[in-house]
Formats: C-alpha cells, sequence, structure tokens
C-alpha cells in the first residue's frame, strides 16, 4: 500500500512545499541593503549556535528512536491481526489496522520523532509523515462494502462468461484494468484532487460518503482507535438518517484532514534552533531491543502466517487443541495456529507487556481477528475459486459482458446428467467445490439425513 501511494506521496509533497514569492513593487525611498539578518526572526532562547549540538544529539538519538520505531511497527502488527483472512482491520482499502502500519515504518524510515510523528501514535491531527500519510491513504483508498471483506463481483467468486473458471478470471482481469468493467473494490480510489486538501482546504470526511461505514466493529488497542458509532463520534444520529445509529464507522468519520509534508521538516528544523537539553538524549537499551525484537518476531508470525482459518492456503478448518486440551478430544481441537505461535514466543521470554497485551485480549475475545461467519464465507470463496466451471455463480449488477443465455444453467446440467452423475460433478470440483464427504456420499447415493 506503501508503495502504492509512493508517487501520490511525491506530488503532494511538491505541492505542499511549493510557494509564491512575492516581490514589492519599488518605492522612491532609498531600500537598505538586501542583508538577511535570519537571527532577528528568532525568539527568545532560539540560537543558530544551537544548531550542531542539538543535530549531534538528534543523530545520537537515532538507534533509540529504530527501537521505537520497530516497537509501534510490531504493536500495529497485534492491532490489525492476521492478514491472510478478512477481518475490521485487515478490508481491502483503509480501515483502522493500517494507520500503525503507517506510523511503524515511516517511524524506522525518517527516526526523527518530529518527522515521523514518534511519540503521537493514534493522533490523526499531529503533523508527523505516518499520520499525514495514513490520512491521506484514507481519503485516497476507501473500502467498499460490497468488497471489502472478501467477496467482489466479478472476480470473487469469479462470474461466468465462457463458463470456465481459470479463462473468466483472465477475462474479467483484462476487462478491469482497462476500465470496461466496473469493480466496486477500487471504483472510489485516488478520485479526490489534491487540491481538495491544499492551499488552506480541507478535505471533510463525510460520514456518508464512500468508506466510512466499516465490515464489522473494530476494538481499540495499545494506541489506535477501533471503529465508533455516530454518538460515539459526537455526532446526531438525526443528522444522518441514511446511516444505521449502531454502523461500525471508521474512527476518522466526521474529521478533517489538510495535507501539509512541509511542516513535519519545519518542525525538525526549528528544533535544532532551541537551546540544547542534555537530558534528552536517548540512549538504546539491550533489554528493551530485545523485548521489542520479540514481539516483532510474535506479531510477524501472527501477521503473515498462511495456515489459518480462512486463508487460501488452509483447506480445512485449520485449528489446534487449545491449551491443556485433550488431543483426542475433537472440541478441543478450536485454537488457530496463530495462537500457539505467540503463545510459544512468549513462553520462549515471558513478561513481554505487548504480547501480554494481545494474548489477555484474545481471551476477553477483544483481538481484532476474523470472526466465524468472515472465516466460513471466505472459505468458500476460495474454494469457489478451484472449481472447473463457474455456471453457478452470480454476475455483477452491471456485466459490460452477459453471455448467461448461451451457457447451460446448473438445472439444465443436471436434467442431462441425472442426479446421480450431477451429484458427483457437484462434488468432484466440477460443478462444485471438491467436497470428500459430499463426494462420498454422491457415489454411494447416500440421502443426507434430515
Amino acid at each position: 500500500m506503501v508503495s502504492a501511494l509512493r508517487s501520490y506521496f511525491s506530488a503532494g509533497l511538491v505541492v505542499t512545499t511549493a510557494g509564491l514569492i512575492a516581490v514589492a513593487p519599488a518605492t522612491p525611498a532609498i531600500p537598505e541593503l538586501p542583508t538577511v539578518h535570519l537571527d532577528t526572526q528568532l525568539t527568545a532562547g532560539e540560537s543558530w549556535l544551537n544548531v550542531p549540538l542539538n543535530l549531534f544529539q538528534a543523530l545520537v538519538n537515532i538507534p533509540a528512536n529504530e527501537i521505537h520505531g520497530l516497537d509501534t511497527l510490531a504493536k500495529s502488527l497485534f492491532y490489525s491481526g492476521p492478514w491472510m483472512a478478512g477481518s475490521p482491520t485487515n478490508a481491502w482499502g483503509e480501515d483502522p489496522g493500517d494507520m500503525g502500519h503507517f506510523e511503524g515504518i515511516l517511524q524506522m524510515m525518517f527516526p526523527f520523532p518530529l518527522i515521523s510523528g514518534a511519540g503521537h501514535e493514534g493522533d490523526r491531527l499531529f503533523p508527523g509523515l505516518g499520520q499525514q500519510l495514513s490520512m491521506l491513504a484514507n481519503v485516497q483508498i476507501p473500502i467498499d462494502l460490497s468488497c471489502a471483506g472478501l467477496d467482489c463481483l466479478p472476480a470473487m467468486p469469479t462470474s461466468p462468461i465462457t463458463g470456465f473458471t481459470w479463462i473468466d478470471q483472465t477475462l474479467w482481469s483484462l476487462l478491469i484494468a482497462t476500465g470496461l468493467q466496473k469493480f466496486p473494490l477500487i471504483e472510489n480510489w485516488f478520485q479526490i484532487p489534491f487540491s481538495d486538501m491544499t492551499n488552506g482546504n480541507e478535505f471533510y470526511f463525510d460520514p456518508n460518503g464512500p468508506g466510512m461505514v466499516n465490515i464489522g466493529y473494530a476494538n481499540d488497542m495499545y494506541y489506535w482507535q477501533g471503529t465508533r458509532t455516530l454518538e460515539e463520534l459526537g455526532l446526531n444520529p438525526e443528522d444522518y438518517p441514511n446511516i444505521d445509529p449502531d454502523a461500525p464507522l471508521m474512527p476518522w468519520a466526521g474529521s478533517y484532514y489538510a495535507m501539509d509534508f512541509s511542516t513535519p521538516f519545519t518542525n525538525f528544523f526549528d528544533s535544532l534552533l532551541q537551546p540544547f537539553d542534555v537530558d534528552k538524549f536517548d540512549l538504546p537499551d539491550p533489554i528493551e531491543f530485545a523485548r521489542v525484537l520479540q514481539s516483532f518476531i510474535a506479531s510477524s508470525l501472527l501477521a503473515f502466517n498462511p495456515f489459518i482459518p480462512g486463508s487460501p492456503l488452509c483447506p480445512g478448518p485449520c485449528l489446534l487443541p487449545e491449551p491443556g486440551g485433550n488431543i483426542f478430544n475433537p472440541e478441543d481441537w478450536n485454537t488457530p495456529s496463530y495462537y500457539w505461535l505467540v503463545k510459544i514466543m512468549d513462553d520462549l521470554w515471558p513478561g513481554n507487556p505487548v504480547i501480554g497485551e494481545w494474548m489477555d485480549a484474545y481471551e476477553e475475545g477483544t483481538a481484532n481477528v476474523s470472526n466465524p461467519e468472515m472465516i466460513e464465507t471466505q472459505a468458500w470463496l476460495w474454494r469457489l475459486g478451484t472449481v472447473l466451471l463457474d455456471i453457478k455463480n452470480p454476475l455483477p449488477p452491471d456485466p459490460v459482458i452477459d453471455t448467461t443465455g448461451f451457457l447451460p444453467t446448473p438445472e439444465q446440467l443436471q436434467a442431462f446428467f441425472g442426479d446421480y452423475w450431477y451429484n458427483i460433478f457437484d462434488n468432484i470440483g466440477i460443478i462444485g467445490p471438491f467436497d470428500i464427504q459430499g463426494l462420498w456420499d454422491a457415489i454411494f447415493d447416500v440421502t443426507p439425513a434430515a
């Protein structure tokens, strides 16, 4: 996502740092010598003589600031949860789980707090690069409820054109890439000009606008806010009759954003002019670094583990026995692998507060992970992508190509093959996803129990 915004960041930096030089008209009076006295603009205590020492201090503090950035990134990975399954903090588009990623990465890229925004995590109004880029992404990459989770016609599941899934996946991709077929996921992306956010203008996140309602409820954790209702945002539900009063809104709904990438650098430069304070040296702590590294490894195992319920690489439940559970009791197989990996990392060196906070949240049911309904839907959609024929799948509301009149319907295939062979084809991966139990029942003509 950060790479996708690189060109927009560059353009925004040019726009926000550019200015017009006003030239005063000549007057009859004899002008003074064109000497600029910068020190007369400095406030009490500020001096150019402070710059070398303050700059030296900023450079010395880089290792400690890098550790802080890694800590922020680790917490953001814990906060957003697994990436391989959709959730309220892992949607297609900007959701509450993304802000911390921007902040952590920018803190490591620019290890100067006034530039990166370190120390103000979760504060969307602070003019750090992390906060600025996060808010810019909120403007330009809103989610779409019809695609934010995983299902998104005509790509997921694949709508029929030829009737063959793999061929149709390629055709729809080409139609979407060329702009011939509307795709809700990206329809509202990069639609706001920079002029709406610069030169004194502010972009208003209208609660009625695109991407303001999330796919589910996201919880607060660490520095970051989850979803909010209209009342929790300080808004009157009567002013928004089209929004359910209990709908989970993005925490930035109803706020404003003005793009200004020059302020972080201006603030940093101004800080170099301030009186030197020897107490502001921040040396790295080896124990703190080890703890942060432990947190980062554990959070990465949580975020990037592909063998979790709802993942395309997980054909079944992908659950393990609960801690202390009986491996011979099927009911005890209820724990995702990412929990075990985090727990193992915690057991290797107990007492990590970052890991402990996530584990407590998981036990209380407030960790941001996929819920069973989302997992079941995603697992089914991934399985649909493996079927040979996609004739069962629906079309998008406005298909640029509609060949359904030339394709056989499932009912026509059933009438042609007969119930016995149709049921086999429907469970072997030809008409429907492969299902071992369904295939067994179809082959031996087992009637499902009522």
